[in-house]
């Protein structure tokens, strides 16, 4: 059997320089791609790519809008998937996280034809990946130091997906626009019964454990689609039960113990946890929200 072909899908945004360092980490790859999919996802400033990644043939998408992460990503996806075959595979891509070495697409091939069980069934691998608490709804980093299956794979991370398993499950969610993209996918592909492997390979470093804080460390814009997206991915791919305690711990508890200590730098962030429940719950999505920076005083 020949060796699939892999074709890149990245999403850049106005970050022309971070642009630049991820694909100077493609072109060292000892693995070329065969195609990448580069998607803009800035209608003000078309982009131009220059053909220097040897024998990857690079096609720019224009968008014509924001996006987000995920309609970019869904975007890339749509158009690799049209010209690959079955046994390809598609390698997800950050602008801002550049491969970590020059045998990251080589060895994730190789934990692709080495991946344990039906190759049928395979969903993807990646360097890094998590596990959610389906009780608690927290997730849970891979181990750093040994391969193992998770319920999804970080998008950060340089996932691999298998061409059969997207063409059964779908691209990425576009209306979830920003957060947890990568999490509503792999829940999607396990819950059809594939199977998605982290294979750190030794390149992911420990993650400290996470700590509980009331603070807010997030934009306010951020703390919107974090806490719509969860409740909706937890209601569609986990439980009512989790969903509906992950929007009263994230929409109502949480926003009031922050008014609590901090009232005048907490008051955006709290109308958009809660408006990020109400509209997870009548459905609203996409980008209802701009994704700017806003003043916390």
């Amino acid at each position: 059997m020949s060796e699939p072909r892999v074709h890149g899908v990245l999403v850049t945004y106005r970050r022309p320089d971070d642009l630049r360092r991820s694909l100077d980490a493609l072109a060292r790859q000892t693995r070329a791609l065969d195609t990448l999919h580069v998607v803009n996802n800035d209608p003000e400033a078309p982009l131009v790519v220059e053909p220097y990644l040897g024998t990857t043939e690079v096609v720019v998408l224009e968008t014509g809008d924001n996006l987000g992460p995920a309609g970019g990503i869904a975007s890339g996806m749509e158009a690799a998937l049209a010209r690959a075959d079955g046994s390809d595979v598609l390698l997800v891509l950050d602008d801002d996280d550049p491969l970590v070495d020059d045998r990251v697409v080589e060895d994730l091939l190789g934990a692709v034809g080495t991946a344990t069980g039906e190759r049928s069934r395979l969903g993807g691998v990646g360097l890094q990946g998590a596990t959610l608490d389906r009780r608690r709804g927290r997730l849970h980093r891979s181990p750093a130091t040994s391969a193992g299956i998770v319920d999804y794979l970080m998008s950060n991370w340089a996932p691999m997906y298998t061409v059969t398993a997207l063409r059964q499950v779908g691209v990425f969610r576009r209306d979830l626009f920003f957060g947890f993209d990568d999490l509503e996918f792999g829940l999607r592909l396990t819950n059809a019964g594939y199977r998605v492997e982290a294979h750190p390979m030794g390149r992911a470093e420990p993650q400290p454990r996470a700590r509980a804080s009331l603070g807010f460390r997030r934009a306010p814009w951020r703390t919107y689609y974090t806490t719509r997206n969860l409740v909706v991915i937890f209601a569609a791919h986990a439980s009512l039960w989790l969903a509906a305690r992950t929007a009263v711990t994230l929409g109502i508890a949480k926003p009031i113990a922050n008014l609590v200590r901090a009232p005048r730098s907490s008051r955006q962030q709290v109308w958009m946890s809660v408006r990020a429940v109400l509209d997870a719950i009548l459905g609203r999505m996409g980008r209802t929200v701009a994704p700017v920076a806003a003043k916390t005083s």
